[in-house]
């Protein structure tokens, strides 16, 4: 065997492949992104371990962010669970409200 037939490998050469982005796309550093959500660094570190934020990427050797618009989606979808939550709770207590009044146990109006 000579030396050449050890250093050849089979790989795809092709094209690179483009990803669709939008070209006005960043990332954002910690600083950034913990002003965008109020969060601070451990909590935005150990929710990103447990897959409940977005992945940082590599921007270097020794620098990470995150992309603008996975945060911005992320934090859309925070809001939009915040606002389901709220809503659910004001049909509670407004529940809670006439079953005070009419004497109705609100276990039985349950389905």
């Amino acid at each position: 065997m000579n030396s050449t037939s050890k250093k050849q490998f089979a790989f795809n050469l092709g094209p690179p492949v483009k990803l669709l982005r939008d070209p006005n796309e960043r990332a954002l550093r910690l600083r950034q992104v913990s002003q965008l959500t109020g969060l601070g660094r451990s909590m935005i570190y150990q929710m990103q371990a447990e897959g409940r934020f977005p992945q940082r990427i590599k921007l270097g050797e020794r620098a990470v962010g995150w992309l603008e618009s996975e945060v911005r989606d992320w934090l859309a979808t925070r809001i939009d669970v915040a606002s389901v939550a709220r809503i659910e709770a004001v049909g509670v207590l407004r529940l809670r409200q006439v079953c005070r009044l009419t004497g109705l146990d609100p276990l039985k109006l349950r389905l």
